[in-house]
């Protein structure tokens, strides 16, 4: 019975790892997609201004 119950728990705190993990991938790719394009608009930048 108490088994059982530590399963539970267990796989429930499981289910929460993976979602914080997910909420963190999701925000890492934000930042790495916003950090990417503001690089493109500085090296346009830089290359608009060469010439």
């Amino acid at each position: 019975m108490l088994a059982q119950e530590q399963k539970r728990n267990y796989k429930r705190e499981q289910k929460t790892n993976t979602r914080e993990f997910r909420a963190m991938t999701e925000i890492v790719q934000d930042v790495f997609s916003l950090v990417s394009v503001s690089l493109f608009i500085v090296a346009s930048a830089m290359w608009i201004g060469a010439f």
